[in-house]
């Protein structure tokens, strides 16, 4: 009962971030914001007339479709941005029931393993928006824990839960999902002996259509895998060292560094204390073949990257309902009270680095308050980094502004990449997002031929050949800070 509320405790300091600022400042997470609100409005033609001629619904079972649906009606009752910080609140607490239920799959003593976790929840890919990521791990946590409490009674019920869970996942994020897959079949044929084989060919029998997905996903997208150009020395920096954590300050990089430390302490604790071998020793087999597949890993593959960082993160996850340490009852509250305060400390830099943050948010959202509503606008960012923390907080910042007014962003990244719910029409064309985004001085206004009423930029060099080309075709209507906006003159075509 005592572990119960600590994990409660916990699990409303994880929200401290979410509700302690104004703005959460994510690279993706405006864009998906703003996507999901394109969803909710959709067929609200009157408030919003441009949704519908530029973007086009993707019907089909991809990925990425859950926390855009789940924000789109979540955005009935709430605004956008109140929409999304509900949405995250979710997420914590859902994480926090997996990775306690997933801890104690073996064992239900060993519940309060998953303190370990808890640290891991603010990682690189939380921080940078990727939010259905950040719900497929639960999903996966979930759905392995699930097969293995449930592995001796194969069933309909099972089935039905099961396949409900895997396509939570799978409507979350393919890698979770793929790795779901291979973990629950690994797993089944790790329990095969001493088993009627009859009764236990139910299981993969159940799960077999799954496998067709994420096929049809790869050959959808037609895109091969990124080779990577990671060294041996960098793979095992950056997971024995917990890097994944590591986005803002060097004290993410200690975080990292000790929970890695826990993690490989009680692994050696629970091998010295090892009296036999049990089938509970499949999740350290999965753990090791988890590791091999972030090694061999490619950097991305089907329009998706990070492939890495996000695999870095299973090794550790799969360990949690294999540890049995026998350290006694001050062992486990010692270690325990560490993981607490690893978790706090955690938490109280990530508020501090997004308070940092909030200065220059509002300063850029400021610069797009003269943008009219149900307008199209082409926002050029020099730099996509705020100073504190430096990272790219500016990359997709607009989505907030595009939502609220109802505009059409054409560095919608997500309506380009073809694997969300919302894509722009084909009539639309094919633009060059990827210059838009990487090498902005490069952009060609010709490309956006009359289509863009609004021009913002963030922190241009005045002496660009590009600016003289915004100013010929676009009028200064005003400098907030370091943005700029230019509104289209009337009567003149847009000329590279």
């Amino acid at each position: 009962m005592r572990e119960r509320w600590l994990f409660l405790v916990l699990a409303l300091l994880l929200l401290l971030p979410i509700w302690a600022v104004d703005y959460i400042p994510t690279v993706d997470g405006p864009s998906h914001v703003y996507n999901a609100w394109i969803l909710r409005q959709y067929h609200n033609t009157e408030e919003y007339p441009l949704f519908q001629q530029h973007y086009e619904i993707d019907w089909q079972p991809i990925p990425n479709w859950f926390s855009h649906a789940t924000l789109a009606l979540l955005m009935f009752p709430f605004g956008p941005r109140t929409a999304e910080k509900v949405l995250l609140t979710g997420q914590v607490l859902l994480f926090v029931f997996a990775v306690r239920s997933f801890a104690g799959s073996v064992d239900p003593r060993r519940r309060w393993l998953g303190l370990l976790a808890l640290p891991l929840f603010y990682n690189q890919l939380q921080l940078l928006g990727f939010y259905n990521f950040g719900f497929s791990l639960s999903f996966f946590l979930l759905a392995v824990g699930t097969w293995w409490r449930n592995r001796e009674s194969p069933g309909p019920g099972l089935a039905l839960e099961l396949n409900l869970l895997l396509l939570l996942c799978w409507f979350s994020h393919i890698v979770s999902f793929c790795l779901a897959l291979a973990s629950i079949g690994i797993l089944w044929l790790s329990t095969l002996k001493g088993r009627r084989w009859q009764r236990h060919l139910l299981h993969p029998l159940m799960l077999a259509p799954q496998a067709l997905l994420p096929l049809w996903f790869v050959q959808r997208q037609g895109d091969g895998p990124i080779a990577s150009t990671w060294s041996p020395e960098l793979h095992r920096d950056f997971l024995m060292r917990l890097e994944v954590l590591h986005l803002f300050g060097r004290e993410q990089q200690w975080i990292g560094m000790i929970l890695a430390a826990v993690f490989g302490a009680l692994l050696l604790l629970t091998l010295a204390g090892k009296l036999k071998m049990g089938e509970e020793d499949g999740f350290l087999l999965l753990s090791f073949l988890a590791i091999l597949l972030y090694v061999l890993s490619p950097e991305g593959m089907s329009g998706g990257g990070l492939i890495k960082n996000r695999l870095s993160l299973f090794p550790y996850l799969l360990l949690l309902p294999w540890l049995a340490p026998r350290i006694g009852r001050m062992g486990r509250v010692a270690v325990a009270a560490a993981l607490v305060l690893l978790t706090v400390f955690q938490v109280g830099m990530v508020v501090h680095w997004y308070r940092l943050a909030q200065p220059e948010v509002r300063a850029f959202l400021a610069a797009t308050a003269p943008i009219a509503p149900d307008s199209r606008v082409l926002p050029i960012l020099f730099t996509r980094d705020i100073t504190s923390p430096a990272f790219g907080a500016l990359g997709h910042l607009i989505g907030y502004a595009a939502a609220e007014k109802g505009l059409i962003d054409w560095d919608n990244y997500e309506a380009w990449a073809g694997y969300f719910p919302v894509r722009f029409r084909p009539a639309m064309g094919r633009m060059d997002n990827y210059t838009l985004e990487a090498n902005p001085e490069a952009v060609r206004l010709a490309e956006y031929r009359g289509r863009v009423d609004y021009v913002l930029t963030w922190k241009m060099p005045p002496d660009l050949p590009l600016a003289q080309q915004i100013r010929r075709q676009y009028r200064p209507l005003a400098e907030i800070g370091s943005g700029s906006v230019y509104k289209r003159r009337k009567g003149r075509a847009v000329r590279e």
